[in-house]
């Protein structure tokens, strides 16, 4: 009897006109989504490309680095330079990724993040650089470096600071191909400064050869500001900035702890083992990083991508498919240096760093996970960074220390790689259990 009725039950068309409007929104939803993707795609592999030609500058600069300085210069060097990064660190506050973020949802706003940039880059740099040589001098003892190149390293902070905060308004505001310009021309620019400084003075000198990293980010940010120039003039806007400020506060406090995680066992090398392993752990670290922009790359278009979506379950969609493809790419070379570490190694930096390639290939299966979790903490920090992430990062920290004690001394710079990996791989996977239960909701409030 229902099937009966049910044939029998006059059925009123649909309009011919409704019909053809609901074909012509499906079609362009459709395109809309296909366009999404080809344009995600399309910036993710021209970015790639991007940090080949990155990877193989900074990798030239390594090399020249370690064969004229040697392992223990090579290792004030890297100090050094780890030294400016943690002043950057600390003193952006955050604000790179916040810039990021806001300048993804409204680009209307771009002056007053460029205006607000290069006042706090000024006011933040010099808090830090006082701090911090206050601290050096009342506790000598923690001082990693002495004389100029301390100097040197405190006072490259301010111009990484504006660089830093400058630099991450463009993949806001989807100008991925500027971004990628500015990271090769640092690269570049950066080698070719260090060649002509060492073929005019004809010396090795560390201070000379670190004088010379002041100048790339100084020109590259002058460039920035050119190029945002047709967003509008220049303003400040304190309430903007107060609002900034409050999202990158939780960003500053994981910077703090991924610092900590990521490159403190530089300093415990050194005081551990001696300058020398650290010159040697560097060449690790170097290498590291190399492979580091692979995930990096993945995982600045999708933040911006998905700072920009409303909708969770298409940020999520978005996110899962850049872990899978970023984990083929990382397997792949991995696999390739794998096969040819000793050749690398002994070849491009020299033999008197070949014991770099055991404590390397210990970090491989680290930075394969911190390679995906990249990817899903670009996802937490697209929605707003829970509050969540920020215990992710202090138990990082946390057991990166204590792990390195008692690797390092036991192991030597195996037990420095030994130690990252574990840290690395119980840090990425509670990150992806977090990203995982997030990704799931439907409905998720961003800042």
């Amino acid at each position: 009897m229902i099937s009966e009725h049910l044939t029998h039950q006059k059925v009123t068309p649909i309009p011919s006109s409704l019909q053809t409007a609901t074909n012509i929104l499906s079609s362009l939803k459709q395109l809309k989504n296909a366009s999404l993707q080809s344009d995600f795609l399309r910036k993710t592999s021209g970015t790639m490309i991007a940090k080949v030609i990155i990877g193989s500058l900074g990798a030239v600069s390594s090399i020249l680095l370690a064969r004229l300085l040697g392992p223990e210069a090579r290792g004030t060097f890297g100090i050094a330079l780890q030294l400016s990064t943690l002043g950057v660190q600390i003193g952006c506050l955050g604000i790179h990724s916040s810039n990021l973020f806001y300048s993804a949802k409204d680009s209307s706003k771009v002056p007053i993040i460029v205006g607000n940039s290069l006042l706090l880059s000024v006011v933040l740099s010099v808090v830090v650089i006082l701090l911090m040589s206050g601290f050096f001098y009342a506790f000598p003892e923690y001082r990693p470096l002495e004389g100029d190149i301390l100097t040197l390293a405190l006072l490259w902070v301010p111009i990484g600071i504006a660089y830093l905060l400058l630099q991450n308004i463009l993949p806001g505001v989807q100008d991925i191909k500027g971004y990628n310009y500015s990271e090769i021309a640092f690269r570049f620019f950066g080698v070719l400064l260090f060649l002509i400084a060492i073929a005019l003075f004809k010396t090795y000198s560390i201070e000379l050869i670190y004088s010379t990293t002041f100048i790339p980010p100084f020109l590259v940010s002058i460039w920035i500001i050119w190029k945002l120039r047709t967003f509008g003039k220049i303003s400040l806007s304190i309430k903007e900035m107060r609002l900034s400020i409050s999202y990158a506060t939780r960003i500053y406090i994981a910077m703090i702890f991924a610092f900590v995680m990521l490159r403190a066992n530089l300093f415990m090398i050194k005081d551990i083992l001696g300058v020398k392993e650290a010159g040697i752990y560097s060449v690790v670290m170097n290498i590291s990083d190399l492979f580091s922009m692979i995930s990096v790359s993945f995982g600045m278009i999708l933040f911006a991508k998905s700072s920009s979506l409303q909708n969770n379950a298409k940020r999520w969609k978005m996110t899962i498919k850049s872990a899978l493809l970023c984990s083929v790419i990382l397997l792949i070379t991995f696999t390739i240096y794998y096969l040819n570490d000793a050749f690398i190694i002994r070849n491009l930096y020299g033999i008197e760093f070949e014991s770099a390639e055991e404590p390397c290939n210990y970090l491989l299966i680290g930075m394969f996970f911190m390679g995906i979790q990249t990817i899903f903490m670009q996802y937490l920090a697209s929605i707003g960074l829970p509050k969540i992430t920020l215990y992710l990062w202090g138990l990082g920290a946390g057991l990166a220390i204590v792990l390195n004690y008692i690797f390092i001394p036991k192991y030597g710079l195996n037990g420095a790689s030994i130690a990252s990996s574990i840290t690395y791989g119980v840090f990425a996977i509670s990150v992806m259990i977090c990203a995982f239960y997030y990704g799931k909701k439907d409905v998720i409030k961003t800042v």
